[in-house]
Order: structure tokens, then C-alpha cells, then sequence
């Protein structure tokens, strides 16, 4: 049914509002999908940066202990946190799966979700705009080693 350890393999379902319009998935109409949802995250998640909830999490972030004594509930902050992040990490998987029309195990194992961990690293914290850029750049690094054939392995 699921596949099991060799994953599941699916077609992309239409882009579709019941009721209102359905759009088969071409190249082009995912393109176009997945730049709105990644900008929607984007402004979403800058909005929640500047309001007084991203205020409370920066305080939580630069200093704990005082933030606790001024009477916020650092855990019930902690744990809104924690699902915000789970949100907009499956929406970036259903992404992921979508655009490969393949979803299996493996996907959880370091080698992807560690990509993610190291685009935020290289990003710094609290930053969006240079996250993105790493997202985009170190794809590029990764394969050049890849790319570059010596002229001796060439001839053989």
C-alpha cells in the first residue's frame, strides 16, 4: 500500500478549490505554487519576527532567566515554538514530496534533514533572507566537486 522502505510514488494531485477552479500540476504551475507558499512562510514568519510573540522569543533567546523574572511562561512560549517550527518543516516536506511526486523513509535520515540544519546554521539566528540564500547556494557548492571531471579520468 505505502510502499514500506522503497517509499511511496504518486502522481501530483490537480491544484484545486472545490467548487471554484482545478489546475492540473505542470512544471510551470508548481514553480509558481511553491514560490507563493514560500513566500506566504516567508511574510508569515517575519510577521511573527516583529510581533510582540517574536519579541518574547528573542528575550527567551538572548537571556532566559530574566525574561522567566519578568513573568513570561518561557515554557508555554518554548512549546509554540517548537510547533511553528514542526508547521513550516512538514509544509517544506509535503513541498519536497510534491515536487519529486516520491515520499519515503529516507527523507527523515541526515543526509536531507541535515541540509536543512546546516542552511540555518550557515544563516545565523534570526535571519530569514540569508537562510534563503543558502538554501540556494549550497546545492550549487555540493555538486561542483561532482561536476569537475579531471582530464586524465576523461581520456581513459
Amino acid at each position: 500500500m505505502t510502499g514500506g522502505e522503497n517509499g511511496l510514488t504518486f502522481a501530483r494531485p490537480p491544484l484545486s478549490i472545490p467548487g471554484l477552479f482545478s489546475v492540473p500540476f505542470t512544471i510551470e504551475t508548481l514553480h509558481w505554487f511553491i514560490l507563493a507558499v514560500v513566500t506566504a512562510s516567508y511574510l508569515i514568519l517575519r510577521r511573527i519576527m516583529r510581533s510582540p510573540f517574536g519579541m518574547v522569543l528573542q528575550a527567551i533567546r538572548e537571556n532566559e532567566p530574566r525574561t522567566r523574572a519578568i513573568g513570561y511562561p518561557v515554557e508555554r512560549y518554548k512549546i509554540v515554538a517548537v510547533m511553528l517550527s514542526g508547521l513550516f518543516a512538514g509544509l517544506s516536506g509535503i513541498l519536497y514530496a510534491l515536487q519529486n511526486k516520491f515520499a519515503a523513509p529516507d527523507f527523515v535520515f541526515f543526509v536531507i534533514s541535515g541540509e536543512v540544519v546546516i542552511f540555518n546554521v550557515m544563516g545565523g539566528i534570526g535571519t530569514l533572507v540569508v537562510t534563503g540564500v543558502w538554501i540556494k547556494l549550497f546545492p550549487t557548492l555540493a555538486n561542483r566537486d561532482r561536476m569537475h571531471v579531471p582530464v586524465e579520468e576523461a581520456r581513459v
